[in-house]
């Protein structure tokens, strides 16, 4: 299970999301997406791995001024700063409303074509050379 994390904590993330996803072009703000919710836990489902990073660095980060403290952890610990990115920027992508903007459907299902999979010369070509393989010294076909 995927630990949650705490008001203070989403508080910080929502600062911190403002930051970098102030919203334009059509695109949604984090807060209008409400990030440090339902969009944080779905990205923390599918990482729980960076879930204490994550705790941790927002309790570190909780009550500075966002985007110094953004600044500073890029030129500082770019590492932290990466985790960060990671799990605003996953989280803002998974959200649905981003997606339609986006014009991103999602995953769906595809079929091949019924005149072939585009590469039978190929197939054909290499089903018209020799066999190349050699029977077993002791291989019997059953009298056929």
């Amino acid at each position: 299970m995927t630990p949650a994390i705490n008001d203070r904590q989403r508080a910080a993330l929502s600062d911190m999301a403002m930051v970098i996803l102030p919203g334009g072009g059509g695109l949604p703000s984090s807060d209008e997406i409400e990030i440090a919710h339902r969009p944080i836990g779905l990205a923390l489902r599918a990482r729980p791995d960076l879930a204490e990073p994550l705790a941790v660095l927002l309790n570190q980060m909780a009550g500075q001024d966002p985007a110094a403290a953004l600044s500073e952890l890029e030129h500082t610990r770019p590492g932290d700063f990466e985790l960060l990115i990671q799990v605003i920027l996953g989280a803002y992508c998974m959200n649905e409303r981003v997606w339609e903007r986006l014009g991103y459907t999602g995953q769906q299902p595809q079929t091949l074509p019924r005149d072939g999979f585009g590469a039978e010369d190929l197939a054909m070509a290499l089903m018209a050379t020799p066999q190349r393989f050699r029977r077993p010294p002791d291989f019997t076909d059953g009298g056929n």
